[in-house]
């Protein structure tokens, strides 16, 4: 009972830290920056290098989950990076830009899906293709 004494005496105090709490959490969480992603998706060809210089149409190397690990691992590469950089006239490597960006193979599909990060809406899509194009490109 002294807990709930404690309250009823004390009961504009905690009203008090209720109401400033939930006008921080409230001001927060308008003034939070926006984050808008994009998403461009490309088909990749499940044919290795061997079959392709002696022109066979092969069902690649039997292994789609380590082909599909393989073309995510091109996709979201350096190279890949400096030449979205270069596309999109951005300074520097464009090593930084892959932490903007998340490459993730389909389930069931030979289908890569690249998106992309950023607080304007055009330039996360921008982002996305210029990847989705770069990867054509490599």
């Amino acid at each position: 009972m002294s807990a709930l004494g404690a309250l009823r005496r004390r009961w504009e105090i905690v009203l008090g830290v209720i109401v400033v709490s939930v006008g921080v959490l409230a001001f927060t969480h308008e003034h939070k920056a926006k984050t808008y992603s994009a998403t461009a998706s490309v088909a990749f060809e499940s044919t290795t290098l061997s079959d392709q210089a002696l022109q066979v149409s092969g069902g690649g190397s039997g292994e789609p989950q380590r082909e599909a690990d393989t073309e995510v691992l091109i996709a979201h590469s350096p190279e890949v990076a400096r030449a979205v950089a270069q596309q999109l006239h951005i300074a520097g490597t464009g090593e930084s830009l892959l932490g903007d960006v998340k490459v993730e193979a389909a389930a069931n599909a030979d289908v890569l899906n690249i998106s992309a990060e950023n607080g304007d809406p055009r330039a996360a899509a921008e982002l996305a293709n210029a990847f989705a194009e770069q990867y054509i490109a490599f």
